[in-house]
């Protein structure tokens, strides 16, 4: 369902509905239940473009290319949870399902790899980004 708007731009609201259904096949977006679009629209900005994105996710994400590819993803999921609750260890630990001195041990290797990049607002922004596309849909060439 597209968000609300008025009749005039009702075809836009169409345009952004039809935009999430190959999300939710994709499961990007849930699947299993009416998908309002107002309730995930950063997920639908960010999905607008996913090629840049994932341009952006190559530049950003440079420095992780040196780690081993399941340590990759550990502190990649590590990274987006520090990125989406203010770098707050025991948030991230409960959310991860470890305990905060491993969140602590992953955020210091982070920060040997990003330097302080990390904490750079923008730089913040683009991470976020990048992640969030990087771990929660498959590349589109697995389709």
């Amino acid at each position: 369902m597209g968000p609300t708007v008025r009749t005039e731009d009702a075809a836009k609201s169409l345009r952004w509905a039809r935009e999430a259904l190959p999300l939710a096949r994709r499961g990007v977006l849930p699947s299993d239940r009416l998908i309002r679009c107002a309730d995930h629209m950063p997920t639908l900005v960010v999905f607008k473009d996913e090629e840049l994105v994932r341009a952006v996710a190559d530049l950003r994400l440079a420095p992780l290319r040196s780690v081993r590819p399941r340590h990759r993803e550990r502190l990649m999921r590590t990274l987006l949870a520090c990125l989406q609750n203010g770098f707050n260890a025991t948030e991230v630990a409960t959310r991860l399902h470890v305990h905060p001195q491993t969140v602590r041990y992953r955020l210091h290797q982070l920060e040997e790899l990003f330097g302080e990049r990390l904490y750079e607002p923008e730089a913040r922004l683009e991470l976020e980004m990048a992640l969030t596309v990087w771990l929660t849909a498959p590349s589109p060439s697995s389709d």
